[in-house]
């Protein structure tokens, strides 16, 4: 129920007023009871100027409210378009990037075909060249064949101007009539004729030819090629074949030269420190070893070192042959003290008691002779009775 129109406030109406009054805006729905409400308060109580100021009144709370909506519909609207700017804008850069990945997309697309094309021309030209090396070496099996032909009928002359005949190179073991520089000479012209020119091959073509003592100084080659690793350069290779082969003549000269000094006989307590000295020289350029060496030693104990040797027994002797040398050593100085002897070689020899020497001296070393035999026989008896792990 609406209230006495005296209880509504009016407030100021000035004419020249630029704002309305704040009169409380009645709702819209309520618009045409409301002013029926009013024209009918009018007639019965205002005055025409009253009813003018009411219109007024009327007219201004309307326009505020309708300029209240206004504004609310444009900030909703600026909203919106905000709103509509911000998807826009990300619907464009959306709509960039997926030009951006076809292009991407496109761009991989024409490198994959050409990487295709290329492969395939990579593979025809494969083919092309294994078909042409196919061709090229039946052309030169079959002018292999004619000039083999020819070289053993009436043609001989082409054959020859073609490829001229030549010794194929002997194997080369290492023996002394095998002459490593001689062999060394034809494997090159060998390699010349044949057409080798890599190192590998070189090398790979000269081992071949290797025999026995050659091929053991060379195995470090063999194992290389076993194990597929690079065999270097051809001169390395003759410079290490030459290397191995001065050590194997200084080892076999050595030897020569032991083997020399041990088959002589006569050694006795005066010369048995020179005998000692030059075979520990050779002794260890040999390679023999320590019961090689003992058991040559113990044919040369001179006699008085055989004595204590004997009287001592076997199991008590020096276990290895440098230290079995400073023991015989160290008896025979010891003799010489308590006998009081003096060496012969100290001494000068009268030129006429030459053939009274001579004399003892043989019998002397008949008698040495059978020392150095016990002691040998007893050396190897011991031998037999314990392991040679014991031994050494």
């Amino acid at each position: 129920m609406l209230r006495p129109l005296s209880d509504i406030p009016l407030g100021s109406l000035a004419e020249d007023s630029p704002t309305p009054p704040a009169v409380p805006v009645p709702l819209p729905h309520s618009y045409p009871e409301y002013s029926e409400h009013w024209v009918s308060a009018a007639q019965q109580s205002m005055t025409p100027v009253d009813v003018k100021n009411l219109v007024d009144s009327l007219y201004n709370q309307f326009w505020h409210g309708m300029e209240r909506m206004r504004n609310e519909m444009k900030e909703g609207m600026r909203k919106r378009k905000n709103e509509a700017r911000q998807l826009q804008t990300q619907v464009d850069n959306l709509e960039a990037i997926r030009r951006e990945q076809a292009a991407q997309i496109a761009d991989a697309q024409a490198m994959n075909r050409l990487l295709r094309e290329k492969l395939e021309q990579a593979e025809k030209a494969y083919q092309e060249t294994q078909t042409a090396l196919l061709k090229a070496e039946k052309a030169y099996t079959e002018l292999r064949l004619k000039v083999d032909t020819m070289g053993t009928g009436g043609s001989v002359g082409l054959s020859q101007s073609l490829f001229p005949t030549m010794k194929e190179p002997d194997t080369f073991n290492g023996d002394k009539a095998n002459k490593l520089d001689d062999w060394l000479e034809s494997m090159a012209l060998w390699l010349c004729h044949r057409g080798v020119t890599q190192d590998e091959k070189k090398i790979e073509t000269a081992m071949t030819y290797l025999r026995g003592t050659a091929k053991k100084v060379m195995q470090g080659y063999f194992d290389k090629v076993n194990d597929q690793e690079s065999l270097g350069a051809y001169a390395t290779f003759i410079e290490e074949l030459k290397k191995g082969f001065q050590q194997t003549d200084k080892k076999d000269r050595a030897i020569a030269e032991f083997n020399q000094l041990v088959a002589k006989k006569g050694t006795n307590a005066q010369n048995f420190g020179e005998f000692s000295a030059r075979f520990r020289t050779l002794a260890k350029q040999t390679g023999f070893s320590n019961a090689e060496l003992l058991s040559k030693l113990y044919a040369h104990v001179p006699k008085p070192a055989a004595d204590v040797l004997i009287t001592r027994g076997r199991e008590k002797w020096a276990k290895t042959w440098d230290e079995f040398i400073n023991e015989v050593q160290e008896i025979l100085q010891d003799s010489r003290f308590l006998n009081g002897t003096v060496l012969t070689s100290q001494i000068a020899k009268d030129p006429n008691a030459m053939d009274v020497d001579a004399v003892k001296g043989k019998k002397s070393s008949d008698k040495a002779d059978g020392k150095q035999a016990k002691v040998r026989k007893m050396a190897m008896s011991y031998a037999e009775r314990v392991p040679e792990r014991k031994r050494e």
